[in-house]
């Protein structure tokens, strides 16, 4: 029964780390920025929300209350394609992820709040 017990322990360790980053995702500037960008594209303004901060917050709010009252034909048209993170750079305490969507290219800005990066989107609406 010992003999078991060192081989079990390590394969309930590696699945525990593959599980928890695996759902966790990465919190580095890059993979802050994915997960936002596909939440935006997916148009689940709640997900998107817990990678921004609170000026990003209140603007994904605004930008899902308009969502509930436009037809569904509509929302359909607006639906994006999944980013594509070309590059990133870190200067101090902001970071800047550049990405492809749908074939534009465009930046992405996020700032260091703590030991976490969050993103900093300020959209006019």
């Amino acid at each position: 029964m010992k003999r078991y017990v060192l081989p079990v322990m390590l394969i309930l360790a590696v699945l525990l780390g593959g599980i928890l980053t695996g759902c966790g995702g990465s919190d580095d500037p890059e993979g802050i920025a994915e997960g936002f960008l596909s939440a935006v594209a997916d148009m689940d303004f709640k997900k998107a929300s817990k990678f921004g901060t609170e000026n990003t917050q209140a603007s994904l709010k605004m930008l899902d209350s308009m969502m509930k009252i436009m037809p569904e034909d509509q929302k359909k048209e607006m639906k994006s394609g999944k980013p594509t993170i070309t590059g990133s750079r870190i200067e101090g305490d902001k970071a800047y992820v550049e990405y492809e969507m749908d074939g534009q290219p465009d930046t992405l800005m996020l700032v260091k709040e703590g030991n976490s990066w969050k993103v900093d989107w300020e959209k006019e609406l």
